[in-house]
């Protein structure tokens, strides 16, 4: 299981979605897998988690998605930031593998 912005996700196989906003970016995890595009289909959300966003210095011209371990001490605690950057923005959730 996953702790993703303070929300609790139970192993298993998730579509990632993501709501881009200036003001209110979200990270949408639903459990119905192998959606693509849109039409979204809502069905199955489990959480809608607020990112941290900011303005990038230069583009990003592909969608670049990175998962970035926190270490703590000299080993890995299991934490990790979830960074997503496209065009001149980057948006950022830490998250907990346990």
């Amino acid at each position: 299981p996953l702790t993703v912005g303070g929300m609790r996700i139970p192993a298993g196989s998730y579509t990632l979605a993501m709501y881009a906003s200036r003001t209110a970016p979200r990270l949408i995890i639903n459990s119905r897998t192998r959606q693509w595009g849109i039409p979204y289909d809502s069905q199955g959300e489990l959480h809608r988690i607020p990112l941290r966003s900011r303005t990038l210095s230069e583009p990003r011209e592909s969608l670049t998605i990175t998962l970035v371990p926190r270490a703590s001490g000299n080993s890995s605690d299991g934490t990790a930031t979830l960074v997503i950057q496209w065009g001149n923005m980057e948006y950022s959730v830490d998250f907990t593998a346990r």
